[in-house]
């Protein structure tokens, strides 16, 4: 993880107040998403997110689980993205297999040494 992205910027410290606004209305976030949670119909992820978001610029917990949220998303991104490759290159693989039976071809053996006809071995 890089630590660089989770130590607080270097800017002047806000006013008590809307320090104490940020992590109120951050919390409340979290707790509603914490109760909507346990109920199937309302969306909880966004109450979360918003507020890590919100307490992120004053809460170090915050800030770290805010990154981990990010890691874990780009890590899910990719794993869906070598997913769909692999599928797609197995549905072109049966396509192309049923393609050659419904045109009466044997199935081709996609070695480059069965492609070249010659046994080595003989």
């Amino acid at each position: 993880m890089n630590v660089r992205l989770l130590r607080k910027r270097r800017e002047p410290p806000p006013h008590p107040v809307l320090r104490m606004v940020r992590i109120a209305a951050g919390s409340s976030l979290v707790f509603l998403g914490l109760i909507f949670s346990f109920m199937p119909v309302v969306p909880q992820i966004p109450f979360f997110l918003a507020g890590l978001w919100l307490m992120s610029a004053d809460v170090r917990l915050a800030r770290r689980a805010l990154m981990r949220v990010r890691i874990w998303g780009r890590q899910a991104r990719r794993r869906y993205h070598r997913y769909r490759e692999s599928r797609a290159h197995q549905e072109d693989c049966a396509h192309r297999e049923g393609r050659e039976r419904r045109q009466g071809h044997p199935p081709t053996d996609r070695r480059p040494d069965a492609a070249a006809g010659d046994d080595p071995g003989a």
